[in-house]
């Protein structure tokens, strides 16, 4: 059928609507309920309407609807981290941020879209690239401040921008398979718990800023790490074309080895030999 993804984008669509209209509201200064549900309202039927429209003129499949969503999500949460981190005043400002950065990563995706159809693979690996990111940028943020206590809010704004364009690059120009994007982010993961368990007697008593930046170090070493040795071992191998055996190798035989014709008939020949390879 046509636009089967048309249900996940509609659904999507309208979520982030809702959430302008929210941020419109909450940006103008006012907590009146007569004004936000009317918004609200608003917002989700331009955001559905607009999916339909869309699903209805292109076909629209459901690797394009969950590779939208993902790219719309990931910059909206990127936007908001980083209005966090640089301390954005007034607070409700820091809803037009989450907008601003929810229709970048839209109109990211709506390129990558222009130049190849996406499926569910390639949304698997901008969201595991935006996610990876998100970590590695917080851990990046500890190491520069070399304190734990603080939120790293604008490292993981800016490393889950950074990751979801990486990631939508790769999927744009590779072929990733989701289930091998799922185990190198096991891998990662994996390796960060095992860089921060070796790290970890650094931050036990007496922690300075030294001790915690080799803490984040070794963290952030064991990710990547993780990560690259995952992509490695879940590599495509190419079948190996089967090697000639060398060697002499010989099986003797005996018994009936032709015949002979007679006036009464044919007449068995019995002898014995050798066959094999030189």
């Amino acid at each position: 059928s046509r636009s089967p993804g048309r249900a996940v984008l509609a659904a999507n669509a309208a979520l982030f609507g809702a959430f302008m209209a929210f941020s419109v509201q909450r940006a103008s200064g006012s907590e009146d309920p007569r004004l936000l549900y009317p918004l609200l309202t608003l917002g989700t039927g331009v955001g559905l309407g607009s999916a339909l429209l869309a699903a209805e003129e292109w076909n629209v499949n459901t690797g394009d609807a969950w590779t939208i969503a993902v790219d719309a999500g990931w910059g909206t949460a990127a936007g908001i981290l980083i209005a966090n981190g640089r301390h954005v005043t007034p607070l409700t400002d820091r809803y037009a941020w989450g907008v601003g950065g929810g229709i970048v990563g839209l109109g990211l995706s709506i390129f990558s879209l222009t130049r190849h159809k996406a499926d569910e693979s390639d949304a698997v690996v901008v969201h595991s690239g935006a996610g990876i990111g998100l970590g590695l940028g917080a851990l990046a943020n500890f190491f520069y401040t070399g304190d734990l206590e603080k939120t790293p809010y604008t490292g993981a704004g800016y490393g889950s921008a950074i990751g979801l364009v990486g990631g939508g690059a790769i999927a744009t120009f590779a072929q990733v398979p989701a289930s091998r994007m799922l185990l190198i982010d096991l891998g990662a993961g994996l390796g960060a718990a095992a860089g921060a368990a070796i790290g970890s007697p650094l931050v036990f008593e007496d922690v300075t800023h030294a001790k915690t930046r080799g803490f984040v170090g070794a963290t952030f070493g064991g990710t990547i790490a993780g990560g690259l040795a995952a992509w490695w071992l879940t590599r495509e191998r190419k079948p190996e074309e089967p090697r000639p055996r060398a060697g002499l190798r010989m099986v003797p035989f005996g018994g009936t080895i032709g015949s002979s014709a007679t006036k009464d008939g044919a007449v068995p020949a019995y002898g014995l030999g050798v066959n094999g390879v030189f």
